[in-house]
């Protein structure tokens, strides 16, 4: 199956029980943000399928994406927590292995796993090809639109 994954050691925190100065917490959502563009950049490049390597783009590669993340934590967070805090690691895919993190261009699952020690937290992400359309929908419209014209 064509698939870009890798881990990233740690679990986001939950950003809505964050206290303290705004700076702190800007800085560890770029932290997370980053890591996770760096690791989907490599990921890309390495991965097997020479379609899954090109950098999406709404014009030249539409495609929409399957993002999976799985996020094993000492303490559980509720399921709304629990989507926001990954907002930073989804972040850091945009323009590396998905078009937009909005719900046009990607489907978002998010799981968490309860582990006994910080040692063992970690946050798994995996990117695939949609089930829903191999190739987005837009640029099947402008290519009727252009043949349409053309006739």
């Amino acid at each position: 199956m064509s698939e870009i994954s890798f881990t990233l050691m740690g679990a986001p925190p939950s950003w809505s029980n964050r206290r303290g100065h705004w700076r702190a917490e800007y800085e560890a959502k770029k932290t997370w943000r980053e890591l996770s563009w760096f690791h989907a950049a490599a990921a890309r490049v390495l991965c097997e399928d020479l379609s899954m390597r090109i950098i999406p783009d709404a014009k030249s590669a539409p495609e929409k994406r399957d993002v999976e993340v799985a996020v094993s934590r000492c303490q559980l967070l509720d399921p709304d927590n629990l989507v926001a805090s990954v907002k930073p690691v989804v972040d850091g895919l945009k323009k590396q292995v998905i078009v937009d993190d909005s719900s046009e261009w990607m489907h978002l699952t998010v799981t968490q796993t309860k582990v006994s020690s910080r040692k063992l937290e970690r946050t798994e992400i995996r990117i695939t090809r949609s089930a829903e359309s191999p190739v987005h929908s837009r640029a099947a419209q402008r290519s009727s639109v252009v043949q349409g014209g053309s006739g």
